[in-house]
C-alpha cells in the first residue's frame, strides 16, 4: 500500500513539474521584446476565387488581433472571374486591406510565385 502511495505521490510531483517547465517556456516564447504586439501581415494568392473571397476575408477580418497592427494583402493574380471586383469592394469598406491586380507574370516564374512576391513586397509586419 505504501508503495503506491509514494509512486502515486512521485507522479503528482513529476507531472506538476512538468507543466510548470512548459507554461515557463511558453511564457517566454511568447513576449516579445518590446513588450507589444508586432505587426502582422497576411498575404493571399487568389485566382478566380470569387465564391470563396468573401468568406477568407471576413474569417480575417473578424479576427482578435489589434487592426493597427495587422494588414491584409492579396494579389489577385490574372483572375477571369469577379474576384478582383470583389476585392476592390472589400478595399473601400477595410482600411487594412491591400489590393494588387496582376494581369501578367515574367517568363520563367509560377504565377502563383509572382503573385506571393508581389504581395510580401508590399507588406508592412511580419
Amino acid at each position: 500500500m505504501h508503495f503506491f502511495v509514494y509512486s502515486l505521490f512521485a507522479g503528482c510531483l513529476a507531472y506538476s513539474l512538468i507543466i510548470l517547465a512548459l507554461h515557463r517556456a511558453l511564457g517566454r516564447v511568447c513576449r516579445t521584446g518590446s513588450g507589444e504586439t508586432p505587426p502582422v501581415s497576411v498575404v493571399l494568392a487568389a485566382r478566380d476565387e470569387e465564391r470563396t473571397i468573401g468568406d477568407c476575408l471576413d474569417s480575417l477580418r473578424n479576427q482578435q488581433y489589434p487592426a493597427d497592427r495587422f494588414e491584409v494583402i492579396v494579389a489577385d493574380n490574372r483572375s477571369s472571374d469577379q474576384t478582383f471586383r470583389i476585392l476592390e469592394d472589400y478595399c473601400r469598406e477595410w482600411p487594412s486591406l491591400r489590393c494588387i491586380h496582376i494581369n501578367s507574370t515574367p517568363a520563367g516564374v509560377s504565377p502563383k510565385k509572382n503573385a506571393l512576391g508581389r504581395a510580401i513586397n508590399q507588406a508592412r509586419g511580419e
